[in-house]
């Protein structure tokens, strides 16, 4: 401890802010997947070329970003996070097979082509997905059907064919 140094970088703009917290977080434990895309969605938009509404932009993400938190409070001793977001991104892309590690560079690879119109409408997808899983982890558990499958386990697979009929009512 004598021999310890403290170094001070000054973060002049939010997204050099994001930029810290995706290369240099230490918060004492490690972000979640979903706190990393939240980081890369809003840093992506910030550094868009051209775009003009990086404000508006931004306090939507945030906007939809904290209704997802909210769901989670509801959820997350019936379904990790970062699972949501894994099976929001198969939904999303229509595949199963999509992979846990292969999340953060599947969501770069897309944030390079569009990354204002991919921020928006996968926030949304997550959005989205977080409700649907709040009204079947609770709302809809009362259904002796839907309380059967829950108390099975090992519902990963269906999942996120429970988010899509939920997308299509």
């Amino acid at each position: 401890v004598s021999n310890a140094r403290c170094t001070t970088h000054i973060v002049e703009s939010e997204p050099e802010a994001i930029q810290m917290f995706i290369f240099q977080n230490n918060r004492g434990k490690k972000p979640t997947l979903l706190e990393i895309i939240k980081a890369e969605l809003m840093f992506a938009v910030h550094i868009a070329p051209g775009e003009k509404d990086v404000d508006v932009i931004i306090s939507e993400l945030k906007e939809r970003f904290e209704k997802i938190y909210k769901s989670i409070t509801q959820i997350e001793y019936s379904i990790d996070e970062d699972y949501v977001l894994l099976y929001t991104l198969r939904v999303f892309d229509n595949s199963l097979w999509v992979e846990r590690d292969d999340i953060i560079k599947r969501i770069r690879d897309k944030l390079k082509d569009e990354p204002i119109k991919f921020s928006k409408e996968f926030a949304l997808y997550l959005e989205d997905s977080f409700t649907h899983l709040v009204s079947f982890f609770t709302v809809n558990n009362k259904n002796y059907e839907i309380a059967s499958l829950i108390q099975l386990g090992g519902i990963g697979i269906a999942i996120p064919f429970i988010i899509k009929a939920y997308r299509f009512g």
